[in-house]
């Protein structure tokens, strides 16, 4: 056989051994889903048609207000101290 002959020899058994090699396993996305997973407080909380604890809607409503208020209107200047100096 020629050098030639052996070379291609050698690289059609490389690839046929390479083909017969495992792949390692696909996680696809295992990780992002664990972790999304741990981050749920209650996984049955869709099965639970109860109330949900917190605050009530009249309370909710105010506190949403006074939040988009606080956006509108300047926050009070704090009286500051300057030099011992106080009016």
């Amino acid at each position: 056989m020629t050098p030639h002959a052996y070379r291609c020899a050698l690289v059609l058994l490389s690839l046929a051994l390479a083909s017969c090699a495992s792949s390692p396993p696909r996680l696809s996305g295992d990780t992002v889903r664990l972790t999304l997973a741990q981050q749920v407080l209650d996984p049955g909380a869709l099965r639970n048609a109860g109330s949900v604890a917190g605050i009530d809607g009249p309370a909710a409503r105010e506190a949403l207000l006074r939040y988009q208020r606080s956006f509108q209107e300047p926050a009070p200047a704090a009286a500051t101290l300057l030099g011992g100096a106080a009016k």
